[in-house]
């Protein structure tokens, strides 16, 4: 394992959908072999010689490595020069690069940008990075990945026109505050897989410059993000993106996400894409087409663990597999959504549509077609928008109207204050009167409001035959003064926050089990040497089980769990160790919902017994295997779940024992 390249698990773990740079399971154990003129040089290093200096070359590009620093010449690095995987200066982590120095123009060729600056865990400092000639480069992958000392990157001079392939781009780049990607030009750009994963400290990221018109993989782009705060993607193209699994996974601060513009008429996994994005209040999916995700474990998790979602737009192109886990509304009273229906007069604060349990819901978007509807707690949410504009504008006969010379500013329904009108928008703002005749005479009112709330800001737009230039189109405020809309209290601006426990992560005390092959770890730093114990996939019914008890995080800031092994039929039973905390791989053992058709089946080979009682005393009868159960609702007792039966008796809802749907 010490000489393993931490580039190489990373470009393993993007054929997962996996948080983990390295399926928990399948730990690579592939050294990659070492250039022939670096080998020659480490078999002459000695204890007594150590700080002597490596030095070598790439076709015309010389390196030397000495006292933790890599100096680059000027030159051209070929697409063979890093066949093996990675460069002499990244190959030993052990090294401790601390500081690479490029000293003449340094051009990057084809798949030579792939691991180039990677894998250097305690790297802080590139100097030179204005030599980089990059516009022939065809892969940026992992090309910064596990460099986790790097505080800040400014490559917005880097020329990324024919650039393919920027997979794992920053992955694990666990201290990066700063990242400045303007003017980048992603035109050509394939893959965004595991780009930003696990940035752990950056609180904000600009990528409004991207296109993403030819993108088809986003998987886990932004997962385990847990710092960052607010993300605009409203000019993403995600037309041809085929996979946008754990694309927010994890993303435990984020307040404000705009995925409004998102058309994904060729998307067919989005399992676990808001999954854990525990603070947001609000998901704005009118645009979404989720027509070809046909499997149900392709959308399972979709909303899993998205504890602070009050409202939620949906459109015509989303339907829902029977097994999604989608939650109740939070600040509502009953746990059940309501359609606002503004048609007949509902609010955002008085609804007026169907009321719909979760599983109701799931259920009223089994198939695609029902129109654009805005979703929140029954009985209403509270309502904080306020929107400012201009009151009057004056517009030459001719003119072209334009919704943003009026608008000021808004404060969402939710209380966040935005300056952008295309950010308003996205968070449900509508324009009413906008598509009046600028040919002719006239005053029209153009109105705004947020979808759902019966708060409205007008601008009366005055069209004049004596103002301005007839082919102009220049908006000009009008001469008269009237009282302005008063201004909202600007909310402060959100502080970054430092790394948190994600909300989709199990309760300490509470019972996990793996889905997949896992580990159980001495440490919470997964190293092959500190392996305790291998767990095997196992059928549901037989799947390893454990009780959490505490949370760690691994040297690069991975989220794992402190458990207690409690499978009583192994040898193992009993140990404590270290297992990933990756929502993909270990699951909560208990239902947290009631299905949609109410009923539940019997799996488990012992059947399962019913109790009067919730904390299961007082035991009246037993079920065998594959007898269905009629559930009347879920009761929490202590930190696991019970179902009430429509006949008044409590069983377990563990899922070991018992499955959601009849089976």
């Amino acid at each position: 394992m010490n000489r393993m390249t931490k580039g190489l698990l990373l470009l393993a773990a993007t054929t997962g959908a996996s948080l983990m740079f390295l399926t928990p399971a399948k730990a690579a154990t592939t050294s990659a072999k070492t250039p022939t003129n670096l080998t020659s040089q480490l078999e002459k290093v000695t204890a007594n010689d150590e700080e002597k200096p490596i030095t070598g070359n790439y076709g015309d590009v010389s390196y030397k490595i000495e006292n933790q620093v890599v100096t680059l010449s000027g030159g051209t690095l070929k697409p063979n020069d890093n066949m093996f995987g990675l460069y002499a200066w990244n190959e030993y982590p052990e090294y401790g690069i601390t500081k690479i120095i490029i000293t003449g123009p340094l051009t990057i060729a084809g798949d030579a940008g792939k691991y180039l600056f990677g894998n250097m865990p305690k790297l802080t400092t590139i100097e030179g990075l204005s030599y980089l000639d990059t516009s022939q480069t065809t892969s940026m992958a992992s090309m910064f990945s596990g460099d986790e000392s790097l505080t800040s990157l400014d490559l917005s001079t880097l020329k990324t026109g024919n650039v393919i392939d920027m997979s794992g781009m920053f992955a694990g780049d666990s201290k990066l505050t700063s990242l400045k990607l303007t003017n980048w030009n992603t035109s050509k750009v394939n893959k965004m897989n595991d780009m930003f994963m696990e940035d752990i400290a950056l609180p904000s990221l600009d990528v409004s410059g991207f296109n993403t018109s030819h993108v088809f993989t986003m998987e886990n782009m932004f997962g385990g993000n847990v710092a960052l705060t607010s993300l605009n993607l409203g000019n993403f193209d995600t037309r041809n993106v085929e996979t946008m699994a754990g694309m927010f996974i994890a993303d435990s601060a984020l307040k404000w996400l705009n995925v409004s513009s998102f058309d994904t008429p060729t998307v067919e996994d989005v399992n676990g894409m808001f999954a854990g994005a525990s603070s947001l209040k609000t998901l704005n999916l009118a645009k979404m087409d989720l027509s070809q995700v046909t499997k149900p474990s392709a959308m399972e998790g979709l909303f899993a663990e998205t504890s602070s979602l009050s409202r939620l737009i949906l459109g015509p192109k989303v339907h829902f597999a029977t097994n999604i886990a989608l939650g109740s509304p939070a600040g509502g009273t009953t746990g059940n959504w309501q359609a606002v229906n503004s048609e007949i007069g509902g609010t955002l604060s008085a609804p007026k549509g169907t009321v719909y349990s979760v599983a109701n819901l799931i259920g009223h978007y089994g198939a695609a077609g029902v129109p654009v509807e805005t979703y929140v707690p029954e009985k209403g949410m509270q309502d904080q928008s306020a929107i400012t504009v201009k009151p009057e504008l004056t517009l030459p006969i001719g003119g072209e109207f334009n919704p943003k010379d009026a608008f000021i500013s808004a404060v969402t329904p939710e209380g966040r204050t935005t300056t952008n009108l295309d950010e308003a928008i996205a968070d449900g703002l509508i324009i009413t009167g906008s598509g009046f005749n600028p040919n002719t005479a006239g005053q029209h009112k153009v109105g705004f409001s947020f979808s759902g709330s019966d708060k409205v800001a007008t601008t009366l737009v005055t069209i004049n035959p004596n103002g301005g230039n007839s082919g102009g189109g220049n908006v000009t405020p009008t001469t008269l003064s009237p009282t302005p809309a008063p201004q909202p209290t600007p909310t402060p601006a959100p502080q970054p926050t430092p790394p948190t426990i994600p909300g989709y992560v199990t309760k300490k005390k509470a019972a996990v089990y793996a889905l997949k092959a896992v580990y159980l770890y001495k440490n919470p730093t997964f190293k092959k040497n500190q392996r305790l114990v291998k767990y095997n996939k196992q059928k549901r019914v037989n799947r390893p089980m454990f009780v959490v008890i505490d949370y760690a995080r691994s040297s690069n800031g991975t989220l794992h769990y402190k458990v207690r092994d409690v499978n009583h039929d192994r040898k193992s039973d009993g140990k404590i160790g270290y297992i990933t905390a990756n929502w993909k791989y270990v699951r909560g053992v208990y239902y947290q919902s009631v299905p949609k058709n109410k009923t539940i089946t019997i799996i488990s080979k012992k059947g399962v017994h019913a109790y009067r009682n919730k904390n299961l005393t007082g035991r009246v009868k037993s079920y065998k295997k594959g007898t269905h159960l009629t559930v009347k609702k879920l009761v929490k007792h202590n930190l696991t779940t019970r179902y009430l039966l429509s006949n008044g008796l409590f069983v377990t809802a563990n899922k070991k024992l018992v499955i959601q749907g009849q089976y």
